[in-house]
């Protein structure tokens, strides 16, 4: 049980910052709250609360942003999300825990750098590529909770406005994500302490989506695209500062 409280204490306070990226950014949820969760808890459980507590987030963003969401440039990526959602279920299941914790502290990083490496440069995304890049997104986020960033760096590069990228990925992930918690279900994957996470992290996603709606109302589209790319290197560099202090212990 003490473990577990501070699995609940930790998972408030990741949400909460992971809910108010997202809310305000419309991805990085997971890339902000998952270097803190993994500090204690189990890699597997990490990723099936984020994405289970991530879905009444995505519901309050787009009835929040609905008129904004561009629902035809979506449907395509959203049909390849949906066909990437069993292969992310077939590498959860059967890849090791401490495989899965090793592999999202890589992913974190690599978006980071990534991030800063394209920040000023433009990407062609045609509908074929942002196709592909949902369905690699989707295999990503279903197996190990982070990836989100390359559709927000897809959407991004599509010069789409701040509530547009909110409303839109929302929609995606919603889509994507629900189905995979359907097959984490089918998996019996849950348990009685997930369920207990997931439960209370409704009340931090909530606030975070509160907050996040706010800030982000006080920003123009160009500052956001900024804001954007400045949380993505903020969060992926907790898990580099970590692993570099490792090397100095």
């Amino acid at each position: 049980m003490p473990e577990l409280t501070i699995d609940i204490i930790i998972t408030f306070f990741a949400l909460l910052f992971g809910s108010f990226v997202f809310s305000s950014a419309g991805f990085g949820i997971a890339i902000a709250s998952s270097p803190f969760m993994l500090m204690t808890m189990d890699p597997k459980i990490m990723v099936i609360v984020i994405n289970t507590v991530s879905l009444p987030l995505f519901v309050m963003i787009i009835v929040q942003n609905r008129h904004y969401i561009d629902y035809r440039s979506m449907l395509l990526p959203s049909i390849s999300g949906i066909v990437g959602v069993p292969f992310g279920l077939i590498f959860f299941t059967k890849v090791s825990s401490i495989f899965l914790g090793i592999l999202i502290s890589i992913l974190i990083i690599s978006l980071a750098l990534y991030t800063i490496s394209f920040n000023n440069k433009p990407i062609k995304m045609n509908p074929f590529k942002f196709s592909v890049m949902a369905f690699i997104t989707t295999a990503i986020v279903v197996s190990t909770g982070v990836g989100g960033a390359l559709m927000g760096i897809a959407v991004i590069s599509k010069g789409w406005g701040k509530n547009s990228i909110r409303g839109s990925l929302s929609l995606f992930y919603l889509l994507t994500e629900g189905l995979a918690v359907i097959g984490y279900l089918i998996l019996n994957q849950y348990d009685s302490d997930i369920w207990i996470l997931t439960s209370i992290g409704v009340i931090p996603v909530t606030v975070g989506f509160i907050i996040g709606s706010k800030v982000i109302s006080r920003m123009k589209d160009e500052s956001h695209k900024k804001y954007l790319l400045a949380l993505l290197i903020c969060a992926g560099s907790v898990p580099l500062l970590k692993e570099a202090l490792k090397l100095f212990s």
